[in-house]
């Protein structure tokens, strides 16, 4: 199998996928494209295979932007990152959450942010909140709740891991006989931590840091309030039931009044 050639009005720009993981930074990665049997990959690295790639001014045909959209809607669907593939200057396909694909004129803007270990780049700004992991049906999903007392006023919110930065396709860790290693096979490879906070995971190219509030999700704030209205707010930012045990430790973490400054450099 080798790599498409080809002569392209835009130069090697185009196209790329321009990826988002929730709330955090945007980062750009770029797609290889070999001459072969048609199907796409679309995992930490991106990879389409088609026998003609190109049309004569050096687009993607629509057969062969078609088989990395339907790899792209299978990644996400599966929990993977919402993705942008970008295929000139005035033209781009959204893939979000549901898989569906959203044309538009207007790329997304990118702020190039990838980890280089040895950058000295300043710590990062980490919330005092109290963190629990909600139980979940599904064993492939992580949730988790964030709370926290400033005066007298009591945040629920649900959690998610921040990204500390992106590792670049072309550093991308690779096995002894070049086979991709797997997410958990990258963490380990990883220092223990980066800009100050704790590595906890990896995942499509992203390194996670600790479980923050979530800066999209609806907080639920709460004046001076009772054991049962903080677990009704748990339970309403969860979207479902909590054991007793989960609300008594959020109580527990909450119930007392802590000085009005709960961030730490």
């Amino acid at each position: 199998m080798k790599t498409a050639q080809r002569q392209s009005r835009y130069g090697d720009e185009y196209p790329h996928v321009v990826r988002k993981n929730g709330r955090r930074d945007a980062w750009r990665s770029q797609i290889r494209i070999e001459v072969g049997p048609p199907h796409a990959i679309v995992d930490a690295k991106i990879t389409l295979v088609h026998p003609e790639p190109f049309d004569h001014r050096g687009d993607l045909t629509a057969g062969a932007r078609e088989l990395l959209l339907q790899a792209a809607a299978r990644a996400a669907i599966d929990g993977g990152p919402s993705m942008c593939f970008v295929w000139g200057r005035d033209s781009c396909t959204f893939v979000g959450p549901t898989g569906e694909p959203r044309d538009s004129d207007h790329p997304p803007l990118v702020k190039p942010f990838y980890v280089q270990l040895g950058a000295k780049l300043p710590p990062l700004r980490l919330e005092r909140c109290f963190v629990i992991a909600l139980p979940s049906k599904n064993e492939n999903e992580e949730r988790f709740l964030c709370a926290q007392r400033i005066g007298r006023l009591v945040e629920i919110v649900e959690g998610e891991h921040m990204v500390l930065g992106h590792l670049p396709d072309d550093e991308m860790p690779t096995a002894s006989d070049g086979m991709e290693l797997a997410d958990e096979q990258i963490l380990r490879l990883l220092p223990k931590t980066y800009r100050g906070a704790e590595i906890t995971g990896y995942l499509c190219g992203g390194i996670l840091g600790p479980v923050q509030p979530a800066e999209l999700a609806e907080s639920i704030i709460l004046n001076d309030p009772w054991p049962h209205e903080v677990a009704e707010a748990c339970e309403q930012v969860a979207g479902y039931p909590l054991p007793q045990h989960i609300n008594d430790a959020v109580w527990e973490a909450v119930r007392e009044r802590r000085p009005a400054l709960l961030r730490a450099a």
